[in-house]
């Protein structure tokens, strides 16, 4: 008997293969995501930090009006950046929920080729169950002819 051959092979693989590329691509956004939210801790962290540091200048006796000038427009350049990092975030958070839509879709479409694959196998098997029993009752059919000869 010959080997089972899935006519559409070929479309699965390319299925498979789109399938993961968008996993791959998911991936790279969830890290990207992750980074810029590290990102905003990190800004959380520096602002509190120039806050404290504020607090130990302003508490000293010899401080300037340089200094007094600096903070504000620190912390007000590092909220600035929070709120762009935000708005990354928020481009990242659609952008990531467009790609799982996608993935959804490739993963059915792969699911239903791999389902074919397994039906049309299923009947493979079949077809060559009856080929098989058709030549096992042939042979059977053949030996009582063999022995009154």
């Amino acid at each position: 008997m010959k080997k089972h051959k899935f006519k559409l092979a070929a479309v699965l693989k390319l299925r498979e293969a789109r399938e993961k590329k968008v996993k791959t691509e998911l991936g790279n956004i969830v890290k990207e995501i992750q980074r810029v939210k590290d990102r905003i801790v990190q800004i959380d962290n520096e602002v509190d930090v120039y806050y404290n540091s504020q607090e130990q200048s302003t508490s000293k006796d010899g401080i300037t009006g340089r200094m007094i000038r600096f903070y504000p427009q620190a912390v007000q350049g590092l909220k600035s950046d929070r709120v762009v990092t935000e708005n990354l975030l928020s481009a990242l958070q659609r952008k990531y929920d467009r790609k799982v839509e996608e993935l959804k879709i490739a993963m059915g479409e792969t699911k239903i080729m791999t389902k074919m694959k397994e039906k049309d196998f299923q009947e493979y098997k079949k077809e060559v169950g009856k080929k098989e029993l058709s030549n096992l009752e042939e042979i059977l059919m053949m030996r009582p002819r063999e022995n009154q000869s």
